[in-house]
Order: structure tokens, then C-alpha cells, then sequence
């Protein structure tokens, strides 16, 4: 299986992360992966979903190269920072959120959380005024994705402008 090329994420021209079997050890992968993106998207930031892979060794490389971590919970929260890994990164990312959470990421410090909703908007705002806003946008076609994300939560491309109106107006 040697020389055999793995792709972890993407298509093959479009990789996020893609390593050659028998070729540099995964990290390195990752790391030049990483790179690669940075240059041709330098207004983007990488990010990564905690419950894909809570190795600690892997999060904390990921955290040396800058990447930005997608909590869906407390607990993930709680176990990046267990980590020493700052808040900073850290993006509260679960589409329904419990005003209980929105507190918990307050007193940790997670500053940014994502939105689909004004409802949403308005718990964040209500429990947390220093967090900074991502809006959860749904794909025009993921019909050929593994994991395809339409049916699920994210602002409709007709619903982008008045969310993002409401969410500057309440701060």
C-alpha cells in the first residue's frame, strides 16, 4: 500500500488534508495541508470539529498552527481548555443552543459563536454581549457530499441579509 494517496477531506483537487501512505508522517501532512491552504485563502482561518478527533497531541499541533476549534458542547469546551489551549479559538458552533451553554462560554471566555436564526441572536445577545457573531450559511448543492449538510440548520441564501441586519442591531 505504499505510495497509495489518502484523502481525508475533499476531493482530490480541492484536499484539506491528503497524506501519502508511506510518505511523511501524518503531522507533517497536516502541517503542509495547512500551508497550502493559508496561501491560497488568506482571508480564511481553518478550523476543526473537536468530535473528530480529540487526541490530545493532534489539537494541541492544530492549536500551534493557528487553526480555530468548532465546539458543539460544554464538555468539548471544558476539554480544549483542559488542553491549555486559550479560548480564542474556540467557535460555539451547536445550531440549538441552551442558555445555559451561552452563559458557561461567557465565564470560560469563548467569544464567538455561529447563528442560523434571530432567535438565536437574541439568546447570545441576552447571556453573552461581548461574543462576536458567525452566520451558518446552507449550501446551494451538497447533494454529492458525504455528509450533506442542507437538510440540516443554516440560514437560507434569502435569509442572510436581515439575519446579518438584526445581528448588528442588537449589538
Amino acid at each position: 500500500m505504499t505510495g497509495q494517496t489518502v484523502i481525508v477531506s475533499g476531493l482530490n483537487s480541492e484536499a484539506i488534508l491528503q497524506s501519502t501512505i508511506g510518505g511523511p508522517p501524518p503531522a507533517t501532512a497536516v502541517e503542509n495541508g495547512h500551508t497550502k491552504k493559508v496561501v491560497s485563502f488568506k482571508r480564511c482561518s481553518s478550523g476543526f470539529h473537536v468530535k473528530c478527533n480529540t487526541e490530545p497531541s493532534f489539537l494541541s499541533m492544530l492549536s500551534a498552527m493557528g487553526f480555530n476549534f468548532d465546539c458543539a458542547s460544554n464538555a468539548e469546551i471544558e476539554y480544549v481548555l483542559s488542553l491549555g489551549i486559550s479560548p480564542d479559538p474556540i467557535v460555539f458552533a451547536n445550531p440549538c443552543k441552551l442558555e445555559s451553554n451561552i452563559i458557561f462560554t461567557a465565564k470560560v471566555g469563548v467569544n464567538l459563536m455561529t447563528f442560523d436564526s434571530e432567535e438565536e441572536v437574541y439568546k447570545i445577545r441576552k447571556h453573552h454581549l461581548k461574543c462576536e457573531l458567525l452566520l451558518r450559511i446552507k449550501p446551494m448543492d451538497d447533494s454529492s457530499a458525504r455528509c450533506p449538510m442542507r437538510p440540516k440548520y443554516n440560514a437560507l441564501p434569502e435569509e442572510v441579509e436581515p439575519l446579518l441586519r438584526t445581528a448588528q442591531a442588537a449589538g
